[in-house]
């Protein structure tokens, strides 16, 4: 009696092992891993390097699509970064303000 794991296979295909899980108890969710698809360090910048052309091109024919509207967005971002920059700079020193006390002023 077959299983409905075994599947008919082209000829010259061999089967291959079963996969290496892992399991990991985290809290209340238990992760399984597939140690055969997880990217080494190798692996992973070995695919970050092949696709930085790629992202290079693209960010190209972007900027030749609509070069005011990119540079109008990549600024943006830029602004975006440095407010969140600011605002939490600020943030920090009404805090500071509020948490010390006053010296100068009793409360009689």
């Amino acid at each position: 009696m077959s299983s409905p794991h075994d599947e008919k296979l082209p000829p010259g295909k061999a089967k291959s092992a079963a996969p290496n899980i892992e399991e990991y108890q985290l809290g209340v969710w238990l992760l399984r891993l597939d140690r055969d698809r997880v990217l080494g360090k190798g692996k992973l910048w070995d695919n970050i390097r092949k696709a930085l052309p790629l992202y290079y091109s693209l960010i190209l024919e972007i900027y030749r699509i609509a070069p005011r509207l990119f540079t109008f967005f990549i600024l943006t971002q830029i602004w975006q970064g440095v407010e969140d920059a600011l605002q939490m700079q600020f943030s920090s020193r009404v805090l500071k303000a509020v948490s010390t006390p006053d010296l100068r002023c009793s409360m009689d």
